[in-house]
């Protein structure tokens, strides 16, 4: 089937009402609010992303379990820009004291940056890390923290079948060529969220809708 320049969009807003009578489920990350209107009435629950502000995600108050403690650590490996043997070490450690805590609402990378010592290095793990936080030991809070430390996660992926974001302010060039590690941290995010949606479904399909996937 040939996909012309013209008309994309409207091609895919056909293809996914036509799915939509076998009641899939559906994830989208949009761009310009392409498919907001179609979305909505199929019933999806819509999100707009804008830099600065709380975007409601925070993996660490998810159902522990080892595919979560691994995206996790990931995760936090990549905020930290990579790390040491010792610092790996020190991630994963970190991440466990986290999960292990009795209160969920608690858990986040506020309560994890308590587990890390800071140090007067000006690139010690605990300052590439702060800047994720939205509460740290010295009462700041980092530029980077409404990415994925929310208060409350407001995404349990068991609870949703059809979830869209629109993207389009974190993917205009003036915001992700200064900060690309808080695009592959939150794109991320979404895809795991995305995983967790369809293993927690899987008697039900999945339609997946990225707008604009060029970008």
């Amino acid at each position: 089937m040939a996909i012309f320049p013209q008309g994309k969009t409207t091609l895919e807003g056909e293809l996914t009402l036509f799915a939509s009578r076998w009641d899939p489920l559906l994830f989208g990350l949009d761009y310009n609010h392409s498919f907001e209107n179609l979305l909505r009435a199929l019933g999806t629950q819509y999100y707009v992303i804008s830099p600065g502000e709380d975007t409601g995600v925070n993996l660490f108050q998810l159902d522990d379990s080892p595919a979560l403690r691994s995206h996790l650590f990931d995760m936090v490996l990549t905020m930290a820009g990579g790390g040491s043997e010792a610092e790996q070490r020190q991630i994963r450690y970190s991440i466990d004291a986290v999960m292990e805590h009795s209160v969920v609402e608690n858990r986040g990378m506020s309560l994890l940056i308590q587990n890390i010592a800071p140090t007067e290095d000006e690139n010690s793990l605990y300052v590439r890390l702060a800047k994720w936080c939205r509460i740290c030991p010295d009462g700041s809070s980092g530029r980077y923290a409404w990415v994925s430390d929310a208060a409350i996660n407001q995404f349990d992926p068991k609870k949703f079948r059809r979830l869209a974001f629109d993207c389009t302010r974190i993917m205009q060039k003036s915001f992700f060529m200064k900060n690309p590690e808080v695009m592959e941290i939150f794109l991320n995010n979404m895809f795991f969220l995305k995983r967790l949606m369809h293993e927690s479904q899987p008697a039900n399909m999945l339609l997946n809708i990225i707008a604009e996937c060029w970008i």
